[in-house]
């Protein structure tokens, strides 16, 4: 058995999957540590990235690989997800293939989680000029109460036993960010650098738009209760609105001269917002649904080892 496996997924990463191969292998050799897997899970890729990792096993078999390769594109955390259940290993890596995070981080983090005897150790950068990520995750840590890691990197080390915590969770809307907060245990963050990417991203604004979803999952309760408390009040104004504009008319004064325009626009506003509020409550109970009929599993159509 391995001592350590080393986690990350793949999705149309053709141009840059064999350069983070061979950094990986180059920093165990320099560092000499022979006795470890590298678990690749291609997330549904429709491009040649399975191609290239099988070229690149066959021209280097003392290289251990395992390739995991999904039927669909499932999602950046369902697919580390299920890579999780797949390491054995005495320490696990995770780390992005995208060669934003240096594979030589991983050792420094190895060895201070050693040193200190954590359960597990994440990584952060410290500086997000990503204007949309950071109003997307203050929103959403604002209104729902959500302790949210914003800077959060893929990149963290955690032993066997952190992840034998993780693949006991049920909960299939699995999210890296939250884990830290919902397991415990002895855990540590080191801030790292995280380097511009060479190639466009593939988390496209849809695929940010089904996270903010599964964040709503994850809250349960806070959300609805939210989203309920903002529907009475303003169903409570648009109420008090319609009264006044209805005493107005009843006591036989000109309606137009007592602000019509402006309790009209006001009514319309409101109920366009009760609108969208009842629209995103649907929207949020069939994902719920979804999950619950499904219980979204995830298919592997090839492993190869």
């Amino acid at each position: 058995m391995e001592k350590i496996n080393i986690l990350t997924t793949a999705f149309n990463s053709e141009k840059n999957i064999v350069e983070f191969i061979t950094q990986i292998n180059l920093t165990m050799k320099k560092n000499q540590i022979k006795n470890f897997k590298l678990i690749i899970v291609d997330d549904g890729s429709n491009d040649n990235t399975v191609n290239k990792i099988k070229e690149f096993k066959k021209l280097n078999s003392d290289i251990k690989i395992k390739l995991i390769v999904l039927t669909k594109n499932y999602g950046h955390h369902p697919a580390y997800k299920l890579g999780l259940k797949y390491c054995s290993g005495e320490y696990i890596f995770l780390i992005d293939s995208d060669l934003q995070e240096k594979p030589a981080d991983l050792i420094f983090i190895y060895k201070m989680l050693v040193d200190e005897k954590l359960d597990a150790l994440f990584t952060f950068y410290k500086k997000n000029n990503n204007f949309l990520s950071v109003i997307f995750y203050k929103i959403i840590s604002k209104l729902f109460f959500l302790k949210i890691n914003q800077n959060m990197m893929t990149l963290r080390v955690f032993t066997k036993k952190y992840c034998k915590f993780l693949n006991g969770i049920k909960n299939e809307n699995f999210i890296l960010s939250r884990m830290v907060n919902d397991i415990g245990l002895k855990y540590k963050f080191l801030e790292r650098e995280k380097l511009k990417p060479k190639y466009p991203s593939n988390y496209s604004l849809s695929k940010r738009a089904t996270l903010a979803f599964d964040h709503f999952l994850e809250i349960g309760d806070n959300f609805y209760l939210n989203i309920f408390i903002m529907i009475f009040l303003t169903i409570l104004i648009m109420i008090g609105l319609i009264l006044r504009i209805l005493i107005n008319y009843f006591n036989a004064e000109s309606v137009f001269n007592s602000g019509f325009t402006t309790l009209s626009i006001l009514i319309i506003f409101f109920g366009i917002s009760n609108l969208f509020l009842l629209v995103l409550i649907l929207i949020m109970n069939s994902r719920l649904l979804k999950y619950q009929k499904n219980n979204e599993n995830i298919f592997v159509s090839e492993e190869i080892d």
